[in-house]
């Protein structure tokens, strides 16, 4: 499923749905969906910092298609308030690399399968955003551009699409790309980060006291693990994904 998103890069614009393409399905779909269904869309707002919480409270309450259900909820508290408001959508704060959003979210969809979910970051870290998708999320918004995307991504998800802002569009587009693949082990993590800090091989073999043909037996089985093919490529990964500062 391509997201409802605007793609900067000329990487991201091979997708197979132009935004034209994607904006026409999206208002058919939510055309069709409120002329059956006259009700309000309840969304529940996990979020743990009270002034992001009446910001996007505010932004929903323009909106005559939703509604905010129950009082907003700190992250803990999001499943028993799910349990209790029976929510159509959820939108769950993952603005930190090790919030707990991802658990939440995972624990959301375990316990309601049918509720979707809108995630907003802060970072755009490729691992994140693919470890997102394999859960189900279908929204992912840039928390920076929640003001004017927040609205776009419920309307998407309200309809089981998915929606992905600008500001995340080259992560998502390398992340659905990259194979599901197993975790690397802690001597490939180790090689991996190696080599993209420029390290030459004979540093990394001296300093890992293993020998060049052992090392390049790793650095081969991280690279098909990620379905990478070049030094350049597992560098570009390094960055992407927050492993060193490009």
């Amino acid at each position: 499923m391509e997201p409802h998103v605007n793609r900067p890069s000329p990487a991201a614009m091979n997708a197979s749905f132009s935004q034209l393409d994607c904006e026409s399905l999206l208002s058919r779909d939510l055309d069709t969906a409120r002329a059956a269904d006259l009700t309000k869309t309840r969304v529940l707002l996990a979020e743990d910092h009270v002034l992001v919480r009446h910001g996007m409270q505010s932004l929903i309450a323009e909106d005559r298609h939703y509604e905010v259900a129950g009082e907003p909820v700190g992250g803990p508290d999001a499943l028993e308030a799910a349990r209790q408001t029976n929510p159509d959508l959820v939108v769950i704060d993952c603005s930190h690399p090790r919030a707990r959003g991802l658990s939440l979210a995972r624990q959301m969809k375990e316990a309601f399968p049918r509720l979707e979910i809108v995630l907003f970051l802060s970072f755009n870290l490729e691992s994140v955003i693919h470890e997102a998708i394999e859960i189900g999320v279908l929204g992912l918004v840039l928390k920076s551009e929640l003001e004017n995307h927040l609205l776009a991504a419920l309307d998407a998800a309200s309809v089981r699409r998915r929606y992905v802002s600008p500001g995340l569009a080259d992560a998502w587009y390398y992340a659905t790309r990259r194979k599901c693949t197993p975790s690397l082990t802690r001597r490939e993590h180790e090689v991996v980060l190696l080599i993209a800090e420029g390290n030459t091989y004979d540093e990394i073999s001296q300093r890992l006291e293993i020998s060049k043909v052992t090392l390049n037996v790793y650095r081969t089985n991280a690279m098909t693990k990620l379905g990478l093919t070049s030094t350049a490529d597992l560098v570009r990964y390094a960055v992407r994904n927050d492993l060193i500062i490009a």
